[in-house]
């Protein structure tokens, strides 16, 4: 049994012939088949607790509201600007990775008063996305069965005439 011994010449030379073509390769290939120019979710993105404070996520955050034009009237569209600007100043929010997106916005609508902004949040993390579907599928064939498909009733005969 040989053991190879790495050298810095031959791990750089790993990088340069193997590792970085092939960082290249995946990457140009997520570019090419993930949705990365789709606007809305370039827009939720805005929704991640490290994007907090942040302008570029409050811009996107302000553009949430296009996307669910039945939550609210333009008469709110002012308000709604508002809360986000206030979302972002707040202080009192600390970010983290480990917290997940929903326990995040919950403690969010609890800190700070946010109607408009809760009810556009609360349908940003209602949508559905393919594992979820996919998952909810799976349930319902655990669920509705051959045998538990439809409702059949079974009605007695008549017997006689009234």
């Amino acid at each position: 049994m040989q053991i190879t011994l790495w050298t810095k010449r031959s791990i750089a030379e790993f990088q340069v012939t193997c590792f970085r073509p092939l960082c290249l390769s995946c990457g140009a290939y997520l570019q090419k088949k993930l949705p990365i120019e789709n606007k809305l979710l370039q827009a939720l993105s805005a929704l991640d607790p490290i994007a907090h404070g942040q302008t570029a996520a409050e811009e996107a955050m302000k553009k949430l509201a296009e996307y669910f034009p039945t939550l609210f009237g333009p008469e709110r569209e002012e308000q709604f600007t508002s809360e986000v600007r206030q979302y972002h100043l707040c202080q009192n929010l600390s970010p983290s990775d480990e917290v997940q997106l929903d326990h995040w916005w919950n403690n969010v609508m609890k800190e700070i008063e946010i109607p408009t902004l809760s009810s556009v949040v609360k349908a940003c993390l209602s949508i559905f996305c393919a594992p979820a579907v996919e998952q909810s599928f799976s349930m319902m064939n655990h669920i509705i069965t051959a045998k538990t498909n439809r409702i059949t009733l079974s009605l007695p005969k008549p017997t006689g005439l009234i």
